[in-house]
């Protein structure tokens, strides 16, 4: 999140900031670049030639592309949107009366239009699927669906969502979470790039657009396999497609056979620099068919707004109180929430989280077991945390160890604990049970559950 030194507040490492970056070109027809091709860290793509219109009710322009930037104006359904590039976060960069202005490209349709669908079955992969009145999470939720429900698909447009038919009326779902009769499930694996650089594409084969581009090694969210041999995945919060010619499968669990909860990955950066807490929380509920952005619940957190002092020395002097709500900001220089108030944002999408602030591993064990994931307070370098202090304006001293980090517990076995890393973008990162349990008691022994 941020430095490891006084002038940062929960100290993470520049050196762990891991970007990907995308090739603004052409170049490459494959699936596959060529080693020599430079991996520019620029987050960009090309915008190939096409038709470009909103898909939702209104669609905010902002002044940046994310949600926490100012609204500068919208844009009505139907409305036609000059786009000048498409940002690696799912952006659109667009022309807006003379200016440049932003949007979400989950809320723009390209192309000649919505892809019909054939008579294959759809399933929903979720827990619990949220339905709503139209094709964006900005719709209101008009009830939900049980992993395994079938869907009565009536057309799957261009964001990735499904129109249905739902009681007999009209409705939407996301396709992040819909799996077909031609496509297999994916079991607890981790799946990883095994070429140099690997194309994100918008549809399972080389005839589509590339939208991104992946390292090797790196770990992707798989949703399902197609058919075809393609894999849709999650990327950078949309739906993409990579060949599977690339993609390297290993079991993730330990010696007595782990039980890995598949919880997507969402990377922090470059949105929540400091926001690991409201990315985590992002990722378990997304986990359960809960639809909400990182940057959504990271503008929802109670916050505490006492300024930050330092003494001569460049150390903290005050600050604010993790229980009453976030300390400093997430996107940019912040410290952290506690379990408590965040519960409060939980409760809002998910009620029936439990706050295991100051409960020993085992609790959170229990829950992980019982195939809810769980939030623990843990340090970015994944290793054992420098004291640190300061006081809040009452005199309520803060233990503030860092460099702090909040990550999701996906799998418990006898000798191993698993986790996804928002900062890193790593899933289900393996580490020895009794090395995990040190630093969560170091750090407080704080934790969330998801129920």
């Amino acid at each position: 999140m941020t430095q490891l030194d006084n002038n940062y507040s929960k100290g993470r490492p520049m050196l762990k900031v891991i970007s990907k970056g995308i090739i603004a070109s052409s170049i490459l027809a494959s699936s596959v670049l060529l080693p020599q091709i430079p991996l520019f860290n620029n987050s960009q793509a090309v915008v190939e030639a096409s038709s470009y219109s909103v898909n939702a009710t209104n669609l905010n322009v902002r002044s940046g592309p994310g949600t926490h930037f100012s609204r500068i104006g919208s844009l009505p359904s139907g409305s036609g949107i000059q786009v000048i590039e498409q940002l690696n976060n799912g952006w659109y960069k667009i022309s807006y009366k003379g200016q440049t202005g932003y949007v979400s490209g989950q809320y723009v349709r390209s192309g000649a239009g919505p892809s019909p669908t054939t008579s294959s079955t759809y399933t929903v992969t979720a827990t619990v699927l949220n339905v709503r009145s139209g094709p964006g999470t900005n719709h209101a939720r008009i009830g939900s669906l049980r992993q395994g429900s079938s869907l009565q698909v009536v057309q799957r447009l261009n964001n990735g969502w499904y129109e249905i038919s739902f009681n007999g009326k009209r409705a939407y779902v996301s396709g992040q979470y819909v799996t077909t009769a031609g496509s297999s499930p994916v079991a607890s694996a981790v799946y990883r790039v095994n070429a140099t650089g690997l194309n994100v594409r918008t549809g399972p084969g080389l005839e589509h657009r590339k939208i991104g581009l992946l390292k090797n090694g790196t770990v992707l969210n798989v949703i399902h396999r197609e058919s075809n041999g393609w894999y849709k995945i999650n990327f950078n919060g949309q739906t993409g497609y990579v060949s599977g010619q690339y993609v390297t499968t290993g079991n993730v669990g330990g010696p007595s056979g782990a039980n890995i909860l598949n919880v997507p990955l969402i990377a922090q950066r470059p949105e929540l620099p400091s926001g690991c807490e409201a990315t985590a929380l992002a990722m378990a509920l997304n986990y359960h068919g809960v639809n909400v952005s990182k940057t959504t619940l990271a503008n929802q957190m109670p916050y505490d707004p006492t300024p930050l002092t330092r003494n001569s020395n460049g150390s903290i002097r005050t600050w604010g109180d993790p229980d009453v709500g976030f300390v400093g900001t997430p996107f940019g220089n912040g410290y952290t929430i506690n379990p408590g108030p965040l519960k409060q944002v939980l409760d809002r999408y998910r009620p029936g989280g439990v706050n295991l602030h100051g409960a020993d591993f085992s609790a959170v064990e229990q829950y992980v077991l019982q195939g809810k994931p769980v939030l623990a307070w843990f340090t970015i370098s994944h290793e054992m945390p420098s004291a640190r202090t300061w006081t809040t304006p009452a005199g309520k001293t803060i233990n503030a160890a860092r460099p702090l980090h909040c990550i999701v517990v996906t799998g418990v076995d006898a000798n191993y604990v698993y986790f996804n890393d928002s900062e890193s973008v790593q899933k289900n990162v393996k580490m020895s049970k009794s090395k995990f349990i040190s630093i969560y008691n170091a750090m407080g022994k704080r934790a969330l559950a998801v129920n």
